[in-house]
């Protein structure tokens, strides 16, 4: 069948041909749909719920691969304790660009207020987000309704705002979709994750990945000798020996970002 898409860089619109028997899979959540240049000049992802709708839309980042974890990182592969939700209901209802926005106010550390309106789906979000970012980045998030929101403001001056696919207020500007290929990788992967079980690891795991790589960037960091400045692209050599892994740019970028945002650390040390 045919269904019609928006690009969300340019909005110009168009059809695309899906199989049925594809889009059956979204009963376990959301279809992915990768559409190369299709119809205008971009590249981007629409996911596709069992209804044949278009649920979210965000520009692609296909180039981008995500490392490994550290040698001798436990990859945690069994259930934990926090275990309050279903992850068919969550990949149905929480839209992977409000999921890529929250990791990026996650890692930076700053307080995040979602908005919805349904009490059990709000539980069920917030159990999750507990869950993928227990043993790794702390979790200050509140999950209410708009009109809650609105009588409540004053409470929430310090958080960012976010609701469905829409950045509601974020004073500090951290949230910059043109500088988020990680985050939606690792979002893509969560997505693309068929097997239930297995998506929900591979979430949790990414966190851990980037909290414990940020931990020893800085170990690294604190051992340099403070009078001789690093550039970016010698560190980056630095830490793809250190870790045997091919770092890319974008992710030390956003080790960076972390380091500064989260872990308040002086990176006076590197140059660009």
């Amino acid at each position: 069948m045919k269904i019609e898409v928006r690009c969300p860089a340019c909005s110009k619109r168009g059809e695309l041909e899906i199989s049925e028997e594809d889009v059956k899979k979204a009963a376990k959540g959301l279809f992915a749909i990768n559409i190369d240049k299709t119809f205008c000049s971009h590249s981007f992802i629409a996911y596709v719920d069992k209804n044949f709708s278009i649920r979210d839309c965000y520009i692609a980042d296909f180039q981008i691969a995500l490392p490994e974890a550290l040698p001798n990182k436990k990859i945690e592969t069994v259930p934990t304790e926090i275990e309050e939700f279903n992850i068919s209901l969550i990949k149905i209802n929480l839209l992977p660009s409000l999921l890529i926005n929250t990791i990026r106010a996650i890692v930076t550390g700053k307080k995040i207020v979602i908005l919805s309106s349904d009490p059990f789906i709000n539980k069920q979000i917030k159990n999750f987000l507990k869950y993928i970012t227990s043993n790794s980045f702390k979790n200050e998030i509140a999950i209410i309704s708009a009109e809650d929101y609105k009588k409540d403001k004053i409470l929430y001056e310090e958080h960012i705002v976010l609701q469905a696919n829409q950045i509601v207020k974020d004073d500090t500007n951290i949230i910059n979709p043109k500088k988020m290929g990680i985050e939606r990788a690792i979002v893509q992967n969560f997505f693309d994750t068929y097997n239930l079980e297995t998506s929900k690891f591979v979430l949790k795991n990414e966190l851990l990945n980037l909290h414990e790589y940020s931990r020893d960037l800085i170990d690294l960091l604190d051992k340099y000798k403070k009078p001789k400045k690093l550039r970016k692209k010698e560190l980056l050599k630095q830490l793809n020996k250190r870790w045997n892994i091919n770092l890319s740019g974008n992710y030390l970028e956003l080790l960076l970002i972390i380091l500064t945002s989260y872990f308040d650390h002086d990176l006076s040390v590197i140059l660009d």
